[in-house]
């Protein structure tokens, strides 16, 4: 008797406990994820603002674009809702700043889904999400995909330079350009200065006219005469400078120079002087229709 006693006893607890896990198995959780990323809450809310932008990063299986819709945006948050193979599922992204850090935000991924298919489950939309919410990240962390270009903070190398700026048409632009560094390089070698082969360019161009700046390296300081307008520089050593790789035509580079100035924007980076390119392309005489190779530059603190 004792013994059915117990037995009955272990088979409602048994039956209470699988009641149990049926319940909490199969009843919808919220479940979340969450990834750092280096970048002001602002910019990265930025990237939940539309369907375009959505889709730069969010990783669809079908890869169709009206596998997705956005909806219930805020400055910081949207539902991003996917569809593959018939089905559907509602992903909330929500972003948070950092207390500490106002160049850090918290990016969340929540759904719903139930314990029992969270643990056994392969839904394919979940694995979206959540690949799209580590995507998110590298997208917004590698500038050659969020800008264009590959961009980096570096020190300053190369110190001391000849210097020279002309105004003049803006028909005449390449042949004063050809001019202008064929001076500079001759002064250098006239005085022994030790040109070392770096050359470096900038214009601002206005309605009729063009404004040139050129610089070449060397590597003895000198005093040149005044009545040449030639200037010797010397630019800080370990300063930073943030620079784009750059190829293309010349007459493109200023995607160059505005990606550079939105990189410097959105990292809080303060212009310390004008921005400048360093020609990696034998010569100096170009078209603006020829392929160049370039390395965009701008001093920042």
């Amino acid at each position: 008797m004792k013994n059915r006693k117990s037995r009955l006893f272990l088979l409602t607890v048994l039956a209470v406990l699988l009641l149990a896990a049926a319940f909490f198995g199969f009843s919808k959780q919220t479940f979340r994820e969450q990834v750092e990323i280096n970048y002001a809450i602002l910019k990265t809310g930025e990237q939940l603002r539309s369907k375009d932008q959505v889709q730069r990063w969010y990783l669809s299986s079908s890869g169709e674009s009206d596998s997705l819709s956005v909806s219930e945006q805020t400055p910081f948050s949207a539902r991003i809702t996917a569809r593959f193979q018939g089905k559907e599922k509602a992903f909330r992204f929500s972003i948070n700043g950092d207390t500490l850090n106002a160049q850090l935000s918290t990016v969340t991924l929540s759904y719903e889904h139930t314990y029992f298919g969270h643990w056994f489950g392969k839904n394919p939309l979940i694995r979206d999400a959540r690949k799209s919410l580590q995507n998110l990240k590298a997208y917004m962390e590698d500038s050659k995909r969020f800008y264009g270009y590959e961009i980096q903070l570096v020190k300053v190398e190369d110190t001391a330079f000849l210097f020279k700026s002309v105004s003049v048409p803006l028909a005449t632009k390449r042949e004063a350009t050809r001019k202008l560094f064929d001076e500079l390089i001759a002064y250098a070698a006239s005085k022994d200065a030790g040109y070392n082969g770096v050359r470096i360019f900038y214009s601002l161009k206005g309605e009729k006219d063009i404004k040139l700046f050129a610089s070449i390296g060397v590597t003895k300081a000198m005093d040149p005469d005044p009545a040449t307008g030639i200037e010797y520089k010397k630019m800080p050593m370990g300063k930073n400078l943030l620079v784009a790789n750059y190829q293309g035509t010349l007459n493109e580079v200023d995607k160059a120079y505005r990606a550079l100035d939105r990189f410097k924007s959105d990292h809080n980076f303060t212009s310390m002087a004008i921005p400048f390119q360093k020609i990696l392309s034998d010569g100096y005489d170009f078209s603006d229709e020829q392929i160049v190779q370039l390395k965009i530059f701008s001093p920042v603190f």
